[in-house]
């Protein structure tokens, strides 16, 4: 046994009492206490296994959504999107492209607006 050992200060009584001929606080019973709040809800999906192919998909309980046959265990509440359909941002060649793209066009289209116009009136 160590007796280097700091000791713990003695503890000081609370310095605040009662109002006199106040009663003590009643716990609003409409509102549940910490412990008897809610859980949050169970897991919604639910395994089911496809007739036609032996493969198990997933059916959630609550939104009606279903997986595909062999498609992995949706996490939470709701499917995600497959990996391939998120947005994936262009490179800067690919939106550089694409202006060049844009700006093609829209030269051609006043080219062609301007023509017509020279026909016309011209």
């Amino acid at each position: 046994m160590c007796t280097d050992a700091p000791i713990p200060p003695k503890k000081k009584p609370s310095a605040w009492s009662r109002p006199p001929g106040s009663a003590p606080a009643k716990r609003d019973t409409t509102v549940p206490a910490v412990h008897e709040q809610a859980q949050p809800p169970s897991d919604p999906w639910t395994p089911v296994r496809d007739e036609a192919t032996g493969g198990t998909y997933y059916w959630n309980e609550t939104s009606g959504e279903v997986t595909a046959v062999g498609e992995p265990k949706p996490v939470g509440f709701y499917r995600q999107p497959p990996e391939h359909a998120q947005y994936q941002p262009a490179s800067l060649m690919g939106q550089l492209g694409g202006m060049v793209v844009w700006g093609f066009g829209i030269t051609i289209g006043f080219a062609i607006v301007g023509a017509a116009f020279r026909m016309l009136f011209g």
